[in-house]
């Protein structure tokens, strides 16, 4: 008797893809292995591309660099200190909710022509599908949205097959989209249109629609939890160059104070010195109008010295 047993986590893949730099580390939790699952369809398509990675995990970063990209950029909160149309392909696969409109125009704005941007959104945060490609619709010449569906399955998996087949028909009876990938060009190409589908593996299996739920929700709010801390650090920075900038000014309008006393003080003492030297020069004035008036009303010497005239007598 001869048996096979074909399990699925001990057959040998391709180096590529079980190698165990590329495993995620231990303790990580379902939305990370969701997050950098995403990465996997867009590495074939980065190579000798300058990528912007939006609120990335560092295994993926890794990736993208093994997959060739020219660059790999980093970004957090919008707006960033980056030129416009200078990437070729801007990943923000973390997940994006509601008050996004300024992350998505520095999408569009640094997004060079003929590149793509991958934005995942997250199902709860949006109303509708409908809705999230008119607001796309108004930045990006073309969209295609794509469901990212978490689902509940087994293997059957003998070892040794070509390829894996996936009943496609029963798709439907999966759980409702827990994200929106949404692939964006700022021109009328799409980039895009030669990629696969993929069907990743979970890090465990989901039990049910409540499962997906409860899991979805947990990402939203870690993730939430995770973007509030980051905007709490950037408007932190943001008072502390506030208050940097207060007490610049502060320090300056003193100087200037200090220099407006000091010329208030140098022109009062110059009017005070004026002031003196009018006094001095009235005083100098008068004395010589006196002396003048004196030396008028004195007889003149002359007339006391002259010898007086006696007159002849008659004889």
């Amino acid at each position: 008797m001869s048996v096979v047993v074909s399990d699925p986590r001990e057959a040998k893949r391709p180096e590529t893809a079980g190698d165990a730099r590329w495993r995620c580390p231990e303790g990580w939790m379902q939305t990370d292995v969701c997050r950098l699952s995403t990465y996997l369809p867009f590495e074939s398509m980065v190579a000798n591309k300058r990528v912007l990675d939006v609120d990335g995990v560092s295994v993926a970063k890794d990736r993208l660099r093994r997959a060739k990209a020219r660059t790999v950029m980093a970004a957090g909160v919008a707006p960033w200190d980056i030129q416009a149309q200078s990437v070729d392909v801007v990943l923000a696969l973390g997940e994006i909710s509601r008050g996004s409109e300024v992350m998505l125009q520095e999408v569009a704005r640094v997004l060079a022509p003929g590149g793509f941007a991958a934005l995942r959104f997250s199902a709860a945060a949006i109303s509708s599908s409908g809705q999230l490609a008119n607001t796309l619709g108004a930045l990006f010449p073309s969209v295609d949205l794509v469901a990212q569906i978490p689902i509940a399955g087994f293997t059957f998996d003998r070892g040794g097959s070509p390829g894996v087949v996936v009943a496609e028909d029963l798709f439907p009876m999966g759980a409702a989209p827990s994200h929106w990938v949404a692939l964006c060009s700022v021109g009328p190409n799409r980039p895009w249109a030669g990629l696969d589908s993929w069907l990743v593996p979970l890090a465990r299996p989901i039990e049910g629609n409540a499962a997906v739920s409860s899991e979805s929700e947990r990402g939203d709010f870690e993730f939430r939890l995770a973007e509030l801390t980051r905007e709490r650090e950037y408007l932190r920075e943001l008072l502390m160059t506030a208050q940097d900038d207060r007490d610049r000014l502060d320090r300056l309008a003193a100087n200037l104070r200090r220099d407006a006393d000091r010329g208030l003080a140098r022109l009062s003492e110059q009017s005070a010195a004026l002031e003196v030297l009018a006094l001095e020069r009235d005083q100098a004035l008068k004395r010589a109008v006196m002396a003048e008036t004196a030396r008028a009303a004195a007889p003149s010497p002359t007339n006391d010295l002259e010898p007086q005239k006696t007159q002849p007598t008659s004889a």
